[in-house]
């Protein structure tokens, strides 16, 4: 019996938390940094599933034109992913080629995090903000 997609995504996210809290029971800010993170990558792995099953179903295609949201947001994320690597590379050009100036340099805080998290955070953000009348 195949185990359905969202209670073997959960298990795995659970053994992760399960097993970080044991190798890092002390620190409590690491704990925290390690499920916010793996929260984004669980509703990435959710995403790309969705994603692949709008493939297999002929909705990715193009032949069939779904409304649905779920699919939106995934090529918002793929072309955002994507957009993200593209201007985090220029101004990281842009800032090595300058001259040292006054102006704040953002390169190093936009390379902390990577462009998928990234993508994940703006969109789910944006969407929570929608859900609640803050934008």
């Amino acid at each position: 019996m195949q185990i359905p997609f969202n209670i073997n995504n959960l298990r795995q996210h659970l053994a992760q938390v399960t097993m970080a809290r044991r190798v890092l029971s002390d620190d409590v800010i690491a704990r925290q940094e390690h499920l916010e993170k793996s929260a984004y990558d669980v509703a990435i792995a959710q995403m790309r599933h969705q994603a692949e099953v709008f493939e297999q179903l002929g909705l990715g295609n193009g032949a069939l034109r779904s409304d649905d949201l779920r699919q939106w947001m995934w090529q918002w994320h793929t072309k955002l992913k994507d957009r993200l690597d593209a201007e985090i590379k220029n101004i990281t050009l842009e800032e090595s080629n300058a001259r040292k100036s006054s102006e704040p340099q953002l390169a190093p805080y936009l390379s902390l995090v990577d462009a998928e998290r990234l993508s994940i955070i703006t969109i789910l953000e944006v969407m929570r903000l929608q859900g609640s009348g803050g934008v």
